[in-house]
């Protein structure tokens, strides 16, 4: 055993190594830690330079003596012993134990090992293809097309291969072999395009073609549509609009009027609630104003609180896993854009316009009525067909 040194560079004295249960005795195996009253605990200890071990133990003793200092019978390591048996030190213990052909591996060479000997032994191992893209793709000798659940041909798809793509083309499932035929029309174009460039190249053949023509514009019809409802939900300012309406129906906002009084009609619709008060001879029913106050209204015309508004749909987006994705300065130049504000400040170059509400100058977002209750009603407020001039001033 190599000499050790302290930080300081002394000479450090090596100490016999306690046998335990991670450090057994090389003679009998055991340690001071093991299970009591089963006759294999052994108090004794490996002495510092590794030559001896000294085991408690009488019935591995042979012929040696009780060392009178340690109470233990001492065994030599790695050299013949007294006691009539080899003994090992720790780093030659399990070639003696093994054998000399013995091969021992770490953890990670284990696993190699065991996979290599079942690849090897193995037969008849089923293969699955599992791509992670969408696309042509080549396979036997044969063109199909990858998309979220697998490999289709002309004919048939290939149950062997498999799709892992991201969450959004996993909705990319072209139609089954009976989805209907359709007739070569200005709107397959894209897909006739396709096609025939794949025809061109000797993909397909030419019935071939004219069947996977008819499947590939069925499919981008489908989710060409499916895609613009999409687009159409998570486009800015519907999505505003949408929060706002909703937070209005549940309780979470309310528009009062000019002078902060309920609207004179649809009072529900702008988030108000009639509440009974006092016993049935005596009951009175009052509107009473739910949640934070957005905006305010005045006639066709609806003044809202940039700040106020923009949080409470914020708030409730975030509740729903949609949040808008957009800050307030941009969803006001969208709603611009799309000719939604009815006036803006021009002399000061902002979308914001100032008016007297309830006896306080405030900056507002400008909109109609109609904006908000068409939406609610389930219009298109973003595309109006008849809009006034968005630069005149109210």
């Amino acid at each position: 055993m190599p000499p050790r040194f302290t930080h300081q560079g002394r000479l450090q004295k090596s100490r016999p190594l306690r046998h335990t249960r991670r450090t057994p005795c090389p003679v009998c195996g055991g340690g001071h830690n093991d299970r009591r009253k089963r006759g294999i605990r052994c108090f004794g200890y490996t002495s510092a330079d590794g030559r001896f071990a000294f085991c408690t133990l009488e019935e591995y003793a042979g012929k040696l003596s009780l060392d009178p200092r340690s109470h233990n019978y001492r065994h030599q390591l790695d050299a013949p012993c007294s006691c009539g048996e080899p003994h090992a030190s720790g780093s030659n213990a399990a070639a003696l134990a093994l054998g000399a052909g013995e091969i021992r591996y770490s953890d990670q060479q284990v696993k190699e090992h065991a996979r290599g000997a079942i690849q090897t032994l193995s037969d008849g191992v089923p293969e699955r293809r599992v791509f992670t893209h969408t696309g042509w793709q080549q396979m036997d000798g044969e063109w199909r097309y990858l998309h979220a659940t697998g490999a289709q041909g002309a004919q048939n798809a290939r149950e062997d291969v498999t799709a892992q793509l991201p969450q959004d083309l996993m909705r990319y499932q072209l139609p089954c072999l009976s989805a209907p035929a359709r007739d070569h029309t200005e709107d397959d174009a894209i897909s006739a395009a396709f096609c025939e460039f794949a025809r061109e190249l000797g993909v397909l053949s030419e019935a071939e073609t004219l069947t996977f023509m008819a499947r590939v514009g069925y499919a981008l019809l489908h989710f060409g549509g499916q895609q613009l409802a999409l687009q159409h939900q998570g486009e800015p300012t519907a999505r505003f609009l949408a929060l706002l309406s909703a937070a209005l129906s549940s309780g979470e906002a309310h528009i009062a009027t000019l002078s902060g009084a309920k609207p004179d009609a649809a009072e529900s619709l702008w988030g108000w609630r009639l509440q009974r008060y006092g016993a049935e001879d005596t009951a009175r029913e009052e509107w009473v104003p739910q949640g934070k106050r957005i905006g305010w209204l005045g006639g066709e015309r609806l003044y809202l609180n940039p700040e106020a508004a923009y949080a409470v749909a914020q708030r409730l987006g975030q509740q729903t896993n949609g949040p808008l994705t957009v800050t307030q300065r941009t969803l006001w130049k969208r709603l611009h854009e799309r000719r939604l504000l009815v006036s803006y400040d021009s002399a000061r170059e902002t979308l914001k316009i100032r008016v007297t509400i309830e006896g306080r100058r405030i900056s507002v977002i400008h909109l109609r009525a109609s904006t908000l209750t068409g939406f609610v009603h389930g219009d298109n407020p973003t595309n109006p067909t008849n809009p006034t001039n968005p630069h005149g001033m109210a």
